[in-house]
């Protein structure tokens, strides 16, 4: 395949990348599992199946910079996890930091940068990852000492001009029969005779009461026909397929160690496939050191007389399988799932059309409504509500499944975070652990796209300012390296982030010096200020503690762009911190659907239609004139003991005031937000309906107090109430008098 050829070439590689992304982000987490606990290999064999694929997919596309980078990447994990090296902290991060140039070498791809060598940067890695794991490496077997003097041999012949066949044959014989001399003790304690690859021939072996005769003739092949020295390269292939196959049984057979030495003979002989070496017998002998032990174990093998199972041990191996057919199964059912990539313009239109529905169902209520007032036939009547009823279920279920199409998973958004987290430690001289909790919580795809920047700012200063120094760790006593814990969460009305460091934490005391020094209060005042009040100084424009400048932060710019950015989305954030301990920092934004479908408080005022959004409703009554009273040029009413801000509807939008008949009662609504709660006098208040908000910032983009337009039966139109809006220009110290 050429580099980048046609669209169909990009297209593959776009859908490549958004894969290969996703199968990176948990890489990292696998990495830290394994190396705290390596009895279990299912974290290293993630990582090492992850970027196996990606270096398969990369040489299919022509990404021959990733294959490269990938293929190395894999060698040292597969060593990692057939335990020939340990993994160390420093070679943990090694990998880490491998798999996050991975990745931007996979984002520059999807940018149609196809890079055919590797930087200078992926190289300085591989080096270091080199070293790392030649420190790292454990003592190796005979058979896999012997295999790694073959390959180097094999890399010598393969660079003369003049191959010497006779002469590197009789060096092959002599390595083997070094190997077998030093391994003559060990082998004498073993089994009297060691059956060779023909003894098989014709034998039904059975595993769990299993008859794998079929498993065995599939890896036969290749060693009977070297043994008569008619080895071609298909045999070869047979092999490597059948050993994988074979492996795929004995793991859902629960059989781990058998499975263990098919992959690792069908590797030895992939070393030796890919050499420049003629394969023959005593080469290929290697191969079968590796399976032999363990086929050996089969029941009706040759050359041994295995013992029938207890009824027990049957007992144990049948519930053993069933653990594993569940397992597996499970495992398919996820493999099963799959993402749909939908374009986003396509989505907007289902919503568009989903909207229609909506004001369509409304058009019919209104109707209904008429065709009762106005006496038509009752059977119609009832036939139409029952046809409304049913048609309200279907739009409500129809919107929820239209709704899940715009939400994505927050492991997009969190994926970035750990690479630069570590980015800023490196140049910080600090070590970090970056842990994600609720990466699969969905949201809504324009909310998660603004939580990009809020997300940036606060991960840069927990690293700056939180996350402590080796050394300064050490001296209090805690682990060297610092936590970042970047949690996701969902309530019925809200997405909740959390942002929490084990680090300093943040000094109350300290915070007021600042404020006092920055004029922001006198002395007086920062004292009487109580520790929750002193940490929101954090949020304060241009309010920084650090006693130096940097790259990352200190110049008093980030948080108190983070509140306004929620504000935008009626979000707030708070923080919670204890100095020696960390500090946490949790968002909380509301949910807002992609088509807002809202429960709606229908008001009267001039012949007008308005609405509120009953979540902002705190209360309804009725206040007679005579009961308000003016405070300051403007009228307060008390309602339930309380004394809040009186405003009419019309004074808030500048409309026409009407005279009223003396002794009529207002109607009031009690609305609350965050800002405050006012009381809003209106004509009439009609009752509650769905409706649809249609937002009119396209047609009327400086229009402020509506939050959008609904429309109602017979052509009518309702102007929804933005509370917010209202409360905010009243002043926000309405909350009461």
């Amino acid at each position: 395949m050429t580099e980048g050829s046609g669209e169909n070439s990009q297209e593959l590689i776009t859908d490549f990348v958004d894969e290969a992304v996703e199968s990176l982000r948990p890489l990292a987490s696998h990495l830290d599992a394994y190396r705290r606990n390596p009895s279990d290999a299912d974290p290293i064999n993630a990582v090492f199946r992850s970027v196996h694929s990606i270096k398969g997919c990369a040489g299919f596309l022509g990404l021959a910079a990733v294959k490269m980078f990938s293929h190395a990447m894999e060698n040292t994990m597969d060593e990692v996890r057939k335990q020939k090296v340990s993994l160390s902290e420093d070679l943990q991060l090694t990998l880490v930091n491998g798999i996050d140039l991975l990745d931007a070498m996979l984002q520059r791809a999807l940018d149609g940068e196809i890079e055919t060598d590797l930087g200078n940067d992926e190289k300085q890695l591989l080096d270091g990852l080199e070293r790392l794991a030649n420190d790292c490496r454990l003592e190796q077997a005979p058979e896999e000492i012997l295999l790694a003097e073959i390959l180097k041999l094999a890399e010598e012949i393969g660079a003369t001009e003049v191959p010497q066949a006779s002469q590197w044959a009789m060096q092959v014989q002599q390595l083997v029969e070094v190997y077998r001399n030093n391994d003559a003790e060990e082998k004498q304690e073993a089994a009297p005779s060691k059956p060779n690859p023909s003894d098989y021939v014709g034998v039904t072996c059975k595993c769990n009461d299993e008859d794998i005769s079929s498993h065995i003739a599939g890896i036969l092949e290749v060693f009977l026909v070297t043994e008569r020295g008619e080895y071609k390269e298909a045999a070869g292939k047979d092999f490597m397929r059948g050993a994988e196959e074979f492996a795929v049984w004995a793991d859902g057979a629960g059989q781990a160690e058998l499975a263990a030495a098919l992959r690792a003979g069908a590797s030895d002989f992939r070393t030796i496939f890919d050499s420049p070496l003629d394969i023959d017998a005593t080469l290929i002998s290697v191969v079968w050191d590796h399976l032999s032990p363990e086929l050996s174990k089969l029941e009706g093998a040759p050359g041994t007389q295995a013992e029938a199972p207890s009824a027990e041990t049957k007992q144990e191996n049948a519930a053993d399988q069933g653990s594993d057919k569940s397992a597996a199964d499970s495992k398919v059912r996820q493999q099963k799932i799959r993402m749909v990539r939908v374009k986003e313009e396509y989505v907007d239109g289902f919503l568009n059309d989903v909207s229609r529905l909506f004001i369509t169902g409304e058009l019919l209520k209104d109707l209904h409504s008429r065709m009762s007032h106005e006496g038509a036939m009752q059977t119609l009547v009832e036939e139409m509500r029952q046809i409304n009823t049913a048609f309200y279920a279907q739009s409500a279920s129809l919107q929820q499944s239209v709704v899940s199409l715009r939400r994505v998973s927050v492991s997009g958004l969190f994926a970035k975070f750990p690479r630069m987290a570590r980015t800023l430690c490196a140049q910080l001289n600090k070590k970090i652990a970056v842990h994600l909790v609720g990466e699969e919580t969905e949201i809504d795809k324009s909310l998660l796209e603004d939580l990009d920047a809020p997300l940036t700012h606060m991960i840069r200063n927990s690293v700056d300012h939180g996350i402590e120094t080796p050394e300064e760790r050490k001296a209090r006593g805690v682990d060297e390296t610092g936590n970042l814990w970047l949690k996701a969460e969902q309530t019925r009305s809200h997405v909740i982030i959390t942002i929490q460091d084990d680090g300093r934490g943040i000094d109350p005391v300290k915070l007021r010096n600042k404020a006092v020094e920055k004029g922001i209060y006198s002395r007086e005042e920062a004292d009487h200020l109580s520790d929750e009040e002193t940490l929101k100084l954090v949020f304060h424009a241009g309010f920084s503690t650090a006693e130096k400048l940097s790259d990352v932060s200190g110049r008093g710019v980030g948080m108190d762009v983070v509140r306004t950015n929620l504000a935008h989305h009626n979000g707030e954030i708070f923080v919670e911190s204890k100095v020696g301990q960390g500090s946490i920092f949790r968002m909380e934004i509301p949910i807002r659907d992609a088509v807002l479908v809202i429960d709606g408080l229908m008001m009267k005022q001039n012949g007008e239609d308005f609405a509120l959004p009953f979540d902002h409703i705190r209360e309804i009554t009725e206040i007679d004139p005579a009961d308000l009273s003016p405070v300051q040029g403007s009228q307060v009413a008390t309602i339930r003991g309380k004394t809040y801000e009186a405003v009419e509807l019309c004074d808030i939008l500048d409309l026409e005031k009407h005279e009223r008949q003396p002794g009529q009662k207002l109607q009031a609504v009690l609305v609350g937000c965050k800002l405050g709660e006012v009381c809003i006098l209106v004509d009439k208040v009609c009752g509650h309906r769905q409706i649809v908000l249609n937002s009119i910032n396209d047609i009327l983009p400086e229009t402020d107090k509506i939050a959008g337009v609904a429309q109602l039966g017979g052509g009518r139109l309702a102007l929804v109430l933005s509370v917010e809006d209202i409360v905010k220009s009243l002043g926000e110290g309405v909350a009461s008098v």
